[in-house]
């Protein structure tokens, strides 16, 4: 694809220069301290947030600055996946000349994306599988082979691994997969292979964990 490294660039620039100069926000402080102290679950989001932060700092160092660039590099990949989909379904629309070149600006002038680019939250590695699951989907249904529902499902188990709400993923790659059974269920089963370690520390023991997630889902906290 051409011209989509200058809206990339452009956008992590910008998203370093802000990271630098500005204060942790109260959550990524609080994932932060995740970081400090690893486990498989923990009792607000599953751990994927905490392992790449934690990542992060080994590299970088213990600064504000390594707790972001996680975000930093997330989205510009987020970034690069969209316009890479939106070549691909341009091309198999019969071809539209520049669209990747166009999706990578759009993406990159939206304040949404700043917000990913800039606070590291469960959203970052949620939204990658997102964005990874969409790049997948947009490939010719003809070539959908056993590697691509695999893929499908290491991206699911990713989801599950940054947030609760990474089931809706999981449940949209089954329903896309529905004429094709036995790679729905490789994808599933890929899946929970993946987040396993989340799932079977948060319902082991005394289960604290999953009763504190399953009480926010049925008992939400009002909107301020």
């Amino acid at each position: 694809m051409r011209g989509i490294a200058l809206p990339i660039g452009l956008g992590v620039a910008l998203h370093l220069l802000l990271a630098g100069v500005t204060s942790l926000s109260p959550d990524e402080a609080y994932y932060a301290s995740w970081s400090m102290d690893l486990r498989l679950a923990y009792p607000d989001h599953p751990p994927l947030v905490a392992w790449m932060v934690a990542a992060s700092r080994a590299v970088f160092g213990d600064h504000d600055l390594a707790v972001r660039l996680p975000a930093v590099a997330v989205a510009a990949i987020v970034v690069w996946l969209l316009a890479s989909s939106a070549e691909v379904w341009a091309g198999r629309a019969g071809g539209v000349p520049g669209a990747g070149r166009r999706a990578a600006w759009l993406a990159t002038g939206t304040l949404f994306l700043h917000a990913l680019g800039l606070v590291t939250t469960p959203d970052t590695p949620l939204l990658l599988a997102w964005a990874g699951a969409l790049r997948l989907a947009v490939t010719d249904e003809r070539r959908w082979g056993l590697g691509t529902a695999l893929g499908f499902g290491v991206l699911a188990g990713v989801a599950l691994l940054s947030k609760l709400t990474g089931v809706l993923l999981l449940a949209s790659i089954v329903l896309l997969l529905r004429h094709r059974p036995g790679h729905a269920l490789a994808a599933a089963g890929v899946a929970l292979a993946v987040s396993a370690p989340w799932w079977t520390q948060s319902f082991s023991a005394d289960g604290s964990d999953a009763a504190f997630q399953l009480g926010r889902l049925l008992h939400p906290e009002p909107f301020r």
